[in-house]
């Protein structure tokens, strides 16, 4: 099989076996889309016999990324579960309610994701640097709900418990309203550029706050395997969303600034509606409040990387994040590297830790 035909089969394969689960979430209801306002002809969407093969390489802006996550890869075994297991039934059950609660939001999460915006891109983009890094991020983004899945499974006891964070979009109407807005960004009628800002969004700010809340956790020592996995997670998270920015850099057919501005705002208000109603922060004692504003400074970087004028400005109220690099822009990548795990070996396929990250 050819490389373009592999690539093709691998997103595929996968955005299918996803369909049916989302599919029965959202039973064909009518969705407010974003209409294209440009019938320019977008040079990255023109099939070219020039795509058919990677090399020379024209955007080595993107084919830098592709190459920085294949070299991030990581796999579920390598994160040990058994001390959160233990200290787990030790917390209290407020505390516990919360992770669940975090955790079903990421188990569906990455399968949001997959299913909507980043299966288009892939569909739309005709340049192989860019659909090289979609078909990898379809590998990550699994391992990711592989991962969650594996959390709720070793945390939770109760079996019908378990299957309600399994099945989170049929229980949970905060995780609806997020997919729905993501699917805003998939119809025919909305041009490529708005749908890389709508990927952008989901990526960089649809993940803040259940990614700061779970720092929190850290650094109160609570679950070192969720707050390790998490670490990985969102420096996934943060290398998709530059992907997006670098992306846009190259759409000849932009949206306006103003556009994209009211675009970040809408998905700022569906994100302060999740903190402020659906997250239950004060169960670990974070103030909801430094929340939103968290979500605000996001927002603010995010129109920054697009290229607009920051619309909020506000500092960023944890300090605990910005210790992560996760929203430096000359060291965006280096927190993940440092973090790095060995492969494992046939013999020692989990890794441990046993030093404070």
């Amino acid at each position: 099989m050819a490389p373009g035909a592999i690539r093709e089969f691998q997103i595929s394969s996968s955005a299918m076996a996803l369909s049916a689960v989302h599919r029965s979430c959202f039973p064909s209801t009518p969705l407010e889309s974003v209409p294209s306002e440009s019938s320019q002809i977008e040079p990255l969407l023109v099939k070219s016999d020039d795509n058919v093969s990677l090399f020379p390489i024209r955007y080595p802006d993107l084919y830098a990324l592709y190459k920085k996550a294949t070299a991030s890869f990581w796999r579920v075994e390598e994160v040990d579960l058994q001390d959160d297991i233990a200290q787990f039934s030790n917390l209290t059950e407020g505390e516990q309610h919360f992770i669940k609660m975090v955790l079903a939001f990421f188990n569906f999460s990455d399968i949001i994701v997959i299913e909507s915006v980043v299966q288009r891109i892939f569909e739309d983009v005709q340049i192989p640097e860019a659909r090289l890094f979609l078909s990898f991020q379809v590998a990550i983004e699994s391992v990711h709900s592989e991962m969650y899945s594996m959390f709720i499974d070793s945390l939770v006891t109760e079996s019908d418990e378990k299957l309600r964070l399994f099945h989170g979009l049929e229980h949970f109407p905060f995780l609806r309203k997020k997919a729905t807005w993501a699917r805003r960004f998939i119809g025919d009628d909305v041009d490529f550029g708005k749908r890389t800002v709508g990927f952008i969004i989901v990526e960089g700010l649809f993940f803040s706050a259940s990614f700061a809340a779970i720092f929190y956790l850290k650094k109160r020592g609570i679950c070192k395997g969720l707050a390790f996995a998490n670490k990985l997670i969102s420096a996934d998270e943060a290398l998709h969303t530059e992907f997006g920015a670098t992306l846009l850099r190259h759409v000849r057919n932009k949206p306006s600034p103003a556009w994209i501005r009211d675009t970040v705002r809408a998905a700022v208000e569906v994100e302060e509606e999740f903190v402020t109603g659906s997250l239950p922060l004060k169960l670990i004692g974070m103030n909801s409040d430094l929340m939103v504003q968290y979500v605000q400074f996001v927002a603010d970087y995010l129109l920054d990387m697009m290229g607009c004028d920051k619309f909020y400005n506000v500092s960023n109220p944890f300090d605990f994040m910005a210790m992560q690099g996760m929203l430096d822009k000359a060291n965006f990548f280096e927190t993940k590297a440092v973090y790095r795990l060995p492969q494992p070996t046939v013999t020692d396929r989990v890794f441990t830790m046993d030093e404070d990250f």
